[in-house]
């Protein structure tokens, strides 16, 4: 059980290919996940919320400029490189691709600096904040940037990131306040069961779009494109903590990207949130199997 524990922890990169894989060629059986994806999502919120602690947020005014710097490449630059890159996709998928570059940190971004020699906490603390503004930022970014390709109304959206974002995070913060011993043992699985999540989800989300292989070869280059740039600027953006604004640039919370999509636009929407995970699991792998060696 503890081998396939490990398995289901390290390889989501290979289940996001089985659950793309699958929702090509059984899109018949795909499709009935989908209208459970929102509950698997929520599930997934509230996990990876419990590994945040409120107390880094009341810490990371320590260090103001760096914190200003990894908002702003958050918040304004990855989303304006995802707009102008996009302008060529289909309307739906621009629409995602923009959506996914204004959501907050990724949980595990933090695991990843650290691995690659970074400020681990510091992550921790991006983590939490751009977690917690999202709900009130991102309406803003999308009503600003994709009148071009659909009328949106931020109200909604606002309102599924305060259900999707502040709700599990404040349940997540009375469950780790309250039982400690519950927690402990929560978190200990709670990678496994996030990942047999996502591939469901996955699963679902691709059974349910219209586009095939051609449709998304071009969505997968448009995100490499997008990724590998947004972490070069974060890495050229500062000396100190670079590794931190690279990966916080480029790493997003593609889970909750793919919750909004569901619950505001259509999985058509919630496709590019797909592929930017496969693609950071893509791309950041081989760089932990050569820190491993």
């Amino acid at each position: 059980m503890t081998g396939l524990k490990v398995f289901l922890e390290e390889e989501l990169w290979l289940f996001l290919v089985i659950g793309i894989f699958l929702g090509l060629a059984l899109p018949q059986i795909g499709a009935a996940l989908t209208p459970y994806a929102i509950y698997f999502l929520l599930t997934v919120m509230f996990l990876t919320s419990l590994s945040i602690d409120l107390g880094e947020v009341k810490r990371a005014f320590d260090n103001k400029n760096t914190i200003m710097s990894g908002l702003l490449l958050a918040f304004v630059v990855s989303p304006c490189l995802a707009f102008i890159l996009s302008l060529n996709l289909p309307s739906e998928m621009a629409l995602g691709v923009v959506l996914v570059a204004s959501m907050p940190v990724g949980m595990s971004t933090a695991f990843f600096v650290q691995r690659m020699g970074g400020n681990a906490a510091l992550t921790l603390v991006f983590t939490a904040l751009t977690t917690l503004l999202c709900p009130f930022i991102t309406p803003i970014i999308m009503e600003t940037l994709t009148g071009v390709f659909v009328s949106i109304d931020p109200i909604r959206l606002f309102i599924s990131l305060i259900e999707f974002v502040i709700l599990p995070f404040i349940l997540a913060v009375l469950v780790r306040n309250y039982s400690k011993g519950f927690v402990k043992r929560i978190l200990n699985v709670s990678n496994a069961v996030t990942t047999l999540l996502i591939f469901l989800i996955v699963w679902g989300i691709i059974s349910s779009t219209s586009y095939g292989i051609s449709g998304l070869f071009e969505l997968i280059i448009v995100e490499a494109g997008l990724i590998l740039l947004a972490f070069g600027v974060g890495f050229f953006s500062g000396r100190r903590d670079r590794m931190v604004l690279s990966m916080t640039s480029a790493y997003k919370n593609a889970t909750l990207g793919m919750v909004v999509a569901l619950e505001v636009f259509s999985p058509a929407v919630a496709l590019p949130a797909v592929i930017w995970t496969l693609l950071h699991n893509a791309i950041l792998t081989p760089i932990m199997f050569l820190k491993r060696r």
